[in-house]
Formats: structure tokens, sequence, C-alpha cells
């Protein structure tokens, strides 16, 4: 069962229709309206790293607590959004070192602090198995505004920011959430449908597609790639 059919699946029968939800589960982030007497929406996203399958015990604590909270960031940004306030539940082993702790949180108030986040709480629980670090964020963006996977159009044209490759080779630590890309792609541009790709472009883009109801063309030769990386690693990493 692939990841998009597991969530079909559980969230079949989830109460979802509510008259104030303006986005819902399906896209990067829910978007909540707040009534006549506000000029923003709510934006809700949670995500999760895992030791073992999103980062490696023996990595850098700091650039692993940055990777945790930019995944979240990254979601804001591909609404449109800006991100304020996070909650952080942290699931670790009672062996686990102190000062590794201290670090990882070193990590993510540091990449909180880059966006204007302020950490208002979360949780801290033991676990057998392995660590698991989970961002909770809640910001806004203007009434009406945010930008859903939903909207794309036959005939537009798919763009990426930034470079493609090599992600496996500790890019993936230290990437930055394209928040001032999307404001200027915002303000400048006609903007139908985004989305992040954290996943990789060959796993987001049918997701894209899919939620537009359109169907996709790469031009392999155009991509932007980092360094040495070949166009499957682009695709796929």
């Amino acid at each position: 069962m692939t990841e998009n059919e597991f969530i079909t699946r559980i969230i079949r029968n989830a109460p979802k229709h509510h008259p104030e939800l303006s986005i819902g589960i399906g896209d990067d982030c829910a978007v909540i309206q707040q009534g006549a007497s506000h000029d923003h929406d709510l934006v809700l996203k949670s995500d999760s790293v895992i030791e073992g399958r999103h980062f490696e015990g023996g990595e850098d604590p700091v650039r692993i607590g940055r990777k945790a909270i930019s995944r979240a960031i990254s979601d804001f940004a591909a609404m449109a959004a800006d991100p304020r306030w996070a909650l952080v539940t942290l699931s670790l082993s009672d062996r686990q070192d102190v000062d590794w702790t201290e670090a990882l949180y070193a990590g993510i108030s540091e990449r909180a602090g880059q966006f204007g986040i302020t950490i208002v709480g979360g949780e801290t629980a033991t676990t057998p198995g392995p660590a698991v670090i989970t961002i909770a964020l809640t910001g806004e963006v203007a009434t009406g505004k945010a930008i859903p996977r939903s909207r794309g159009r036959p005939g537009d044209l798919l763009f990426v920011t930034g470079l493609l490759g090599n992600s496996l080779d500790s890019h993936h630590l230290d990437f930055m959430p394209r928040i001032a890309e999307s404001r200027w792609l915002f303000n400048h541009t006609t903007l139908h449908a985004m989305m992040d790709l954290s996943d990789g472009l060959a796993a987001d883009l049918p997701r894209l597609a899919e939620a537009s109801e359109c169907g996709y063309k790469i031009e392999r030769d155009a991509l932007p790639l980092r360094g040495n990386s070949t166009i499957d690693q682009a695709l796929n990493d």
C-alpha cells in the first residue's frame, strides 16, 4: 500500500466538512477561516522525522533539529503562508544523551528564529524505539489567498526552486525552506498550485497533478541539477 492509498483509507470516515474549513486533508497544510472580523486565515501543519528513516543516529543533532522544523516550514511555503507558533514533541530513549537532546533543540530553535517562529510548548516522552521529533506549526495567510495543490490548469508551466539531486549526500539535513521565494512568487506572478518536494519530484509531482486533475510533462534536460547529480537523482532523491 502506498502512502497516498494509506491516507485515503484512514481518512475515509474522518469528519472533514465544516463551514470554517477552507482547505483540509490532502494538502500541504490545513487552512481554517476565522470569520469576517479577521483578515487572515489560520494555517495548521504537523510533521515528524524518525531516526533510521529521515536521519541517522550518528548525524549532527543540530542539523537534525533544523531539518525537523524545516520540513514543516516548507509546507507553509507551499501554501504561500507564514508560520508563527511551534509545538515540539520529542519521543526519545531514556538512554538518550542530554547533550544530544540539547543540541537537537538548539537546531530547532535556530531555524525557528530565522523565520520568526516562537516555540510555545510541546511534549516529551520516552520510547523503546527510534527517536521521533514532531513539529506542529500554526500560522496565517491572507484570507482566501492560500495556494493549494488542486487548482493547477492544463497549459500551466511547472517550475522548481533551487537545485535538485544529491539530497542523500547530507543535503537533506541542510535545505532552506522556500518562504522568501514563495512570497516573491505570490507578489509577482499568478500562481495556481504549489507543493513542497519533501519526497522528491518524481513522487510529489504526480500528487500535484492528481489533485489538479491534470497530466504533466517533465523537460528532463531543463532540470536544475546540483553538482554532478544525475537526472535520476534529481527526480528521486
